[in-house]
């Protein structure tokens, strides 16, 4: 089959989840046989200034290269790789001064629709540039498969430009039903063995990704505060997305807490904290669609400890353990919670990493769980709805 990934936002940015776990669903189908082309524009959700060319170094293509084009007033490169499993990959790339990218974007879409001509386009991104993207598939005759990774779609109408919804969890599902009245597909993520698989460990840290507010900033400066305070010989590891040390120091992490702290820049290769890594741990306070991290470090045994926001319950299951969360710690909390919470954390992760029983039957029940998250249990269920959607339009 002629698939077409399509989104205004880069496919190859390792701080976005909708990213990352769009990239591992392209290269299972190419690994499956099926033709994968996608186009995308250059959006990063990194939070600082990213060299794209670094970034697509760093993505262990197979091939890559770039080229300059000109469409009227809007001027860029297209940067061309293929991965390992066979998938092209087209990232459109404004030249300075030479707009946003979203004319370019648009008239690419225009060609690769022409000459590649696809069966069904696989998209995300629900803004102008997107919307005019998924309606120009449509008239064509592409049947449009919008993947829902968020819940930041809270308009009805939007779900009128695309022609089926699918979404990593049971949880998002019934969210979407309740609160916006639309059905969709429940399909999770697929986690590839080969992106984060470790083969040889040196677990050592408590690992936190993407320090942000929503993420349960609050949470994680109180727990740390806590386990420095009482001496506890915890190591936390913070791993860079859209938020950073500069964000822990503004919620009140103090620098003698900091001190327990390592840092690592967002990375493209999970294994290169997964490997360091003994507890992943994921205190949201929003509602997580997935939690592509926690499953990720589930892959090599790790186990997650989550909050019970969101899918997370859901994700995790009996391969890490939920702590629950006060309904009043909303996801714009800024201050650290309090210590009673923060307590739960904290003995938590001793009992944990001082229980190596307790610790080997969780990780083996981690790595088992996840399991159901591989090429070969995922890519058949998206090959029986991809055949079933190509009469759609």
């Amino acid at each position: 089959m002629r698939l077409l990934f399509f989104s205004p936002h880069c496919l190859v940015d390792p701080g976005s989840g909708a990213a990352v776990a769009t990239r591992a669903l392209a290269d299972a189908l190419a690994a499956r046989g099926h033709r994968v082309h996608a186009l995308c524009g250059a959006r990063l959700d990194l939070r600082v200034r990213t060299d794209l060319e670094a970034l697509l170094a760093e993505a262990a293509f197979a091939e890559l290269g770039r080229r300059a084009v000109a469409l009227g007033p809007a001027r860029g490169h297209i940067y061309e790789a293929r991965s390992r499993e066979g998938a092209r990959y087209s990232i459109v790339a404004p030249a300075e001064g030479g707009g946003t990218g979203d004319l370019l974007l648009l008239a690419m879409l225009a060609r690769t629709l022409k000459s590649y001509r696809p069966q069904v386009a696989l998209a995300y991104g629900g803004n102008a540039v997107a919307v005019h993207g998924y309606r120009f598939l449509r008239a064509n005759g592409v049947p449009v498969i919008f993947l829902l990774h968020n819940f930041a779609y809270r308009d009805p109408d939007f779900f009128r430009e695309v022609d089926q919804v699918v979404v990593p969890s049971r949880w998002t599902k019934d969210w979407y039903a309740e609160q916006v009245g639309i059905e969709a597909e429940v399909i999770p993520y697929v986690v590839s063995p080969q992106r984060c698989r470790c083969e040889r460990r040196r677990p050592e840290y408590v690992t936190l990704v993407n320090p942000v507010v929503a993420k349960g900033l609050a949470v994680a400066v109180a727990v740390i505060e806590l386990a420095h305070r009482e001496r506890a010989g915890l190591k936390f590891l913070v791993v860079e997305g859209r938020g950073g040390a500069e964000l822990l120091a503004a919620a009140g992490l103090s620098p003698e807490a900091a001190r327990h702290v390592a840092w690592m820049p967002n990375v493209s290769d999970p294994r290169l904290y997964l490997s360091r890594t003994k507890l992943l741990w994921m205190p949201s306070l929003w509602n997580e669609s997935f939690g592509l991290a926690a499953a990720e470090a589930m892959v090599s045994g790790i186990p997650a400890v989550v909050s019970d926001r969101g899918a997370l319950p859901e994700v995790v299951g009996d391969g890490g353990v939920v702590v629950r969360v006060p309904q009043q710690l909303s996801e714009d909390r800024v201050e650290p919670v309090e210590e009673t919470h923060a307590r739960k954390w904290l003995e938590l992760f001793l009992r944990l990493d001082r229980d190596e029983q307790v610790y080997r039957q969780l990780s083996g029940r981690a790595a088992h769980r996840a399991a159901q998250w591989s090429p070969e249990k995922i890519v058949p269920r998206w090959e029986a709805l991809l055949a079933d959607s190509v009469g759609v339009c």
